[in-house]
Order: structure tokens, then C-alpha cells, then sequence
């Protein structure tokens, strides 16, 4: 078993919560009292494009924000919404090298630099001047 905290948003206040993963049961609870405890097979959960889960249960539909939304997909044997394609693993790039720029970005922010540089140096002349 294995507990995931986040939050589920309902209106304007999130309420936190802990989502205890089973192989065969979901429970959610917050501060103590719980709010449901499914079946695998009473209960689905997807991931929608804003990177919530969504929790379908009995009618109800809890968008789901885990705080840790790697560990969470791995709880559940699903891509997390960071890394739809798969989870990452060990020996694999990590978020932080996925996020990194690409060399045509850093040359096109330091090319875009030096041309405003030389702007605001002719514009300086042109007042002084």
C-alpha cells in the first residue's frame, strides 16, 4: 500500500487529501475521516490534460493534484502527466534535463540580446548626439 497526499479541487478551496493505493482497493481520506474506499474495479483513474487525475467513483467525478504525481503514476502503473510517453526511471534523462533549453535557444536568446544591446547604444547616441 502506498499513500499519495494531494489535493482535490472543489470550487474555490482545495481540500487535502491522502489517496491510499492498494493492488485492489482506493481509499481517500482527509484529516482523518474518510471520504471513499473502492474497488479497483468501482473506481478509475485518469489523467486529464491539466495534469489532475480525475477519481470516477459512485457518480462522482474528484479532480485529484497529487503532490508527487511521478510516485502517484508509479502507484498506479501509469505515465504521469509530466511524462505521458512513460515513467521515468533510473539511468533515464530526468525532468530537470528535459526542461533544460536547447543550444538554438540559448544562441537565439544571446543573438537577441547583442541586437538590443546595440539598439539601446545607437539610441544612446542619437540623444547625445
Amino acid at each position: 500500500m502506498s499513500l499519495h497526499n494531494g489535493a482535490i479541487s472543489l470550487g474555490a478551496d482545495p481540500i487535502i487529501v491522502g489517496v491510499r493505493v492498494d493492488a485492489d482497493r482506493i481509499r481517500l481520506d482527509s484529516n482523518g475521516s474518510e471520504i471513499g474506499d473502492w474497488t479497483r474495479d468501482e473506481c478509475e483513474i485518469v489523467v486529464d490534460p491539466t495534469g489532475h487525475y480525475l477519481i470516477r467513483a459512485e457518480n462522482e467525478e474528484l479532480p485529484f493534484l497529487p503532490d508527487d504525481p511521478v510516485a502517484f503514476a508509479d502507484a498506479l502503473n501509469e505515465p504521469s502527466p509530466a511524462n505521458p510517453i512513460g515513467n521515468p526511471r533510473r539511468g533515464t534523462r530526468s525532468t530537470v534535463d528535459e526542461l533544460a533549453p536547447q543550444p538554438m535557444t540559448v544562441v537565439g536568446f544571446y543573438l537577441l540580446v547583442g541586437i538590443t544591446s546595440a539598439l539601446g547604444l545607437w539610441a544612446v547616441w542619437s540623444l547625445v548626439a
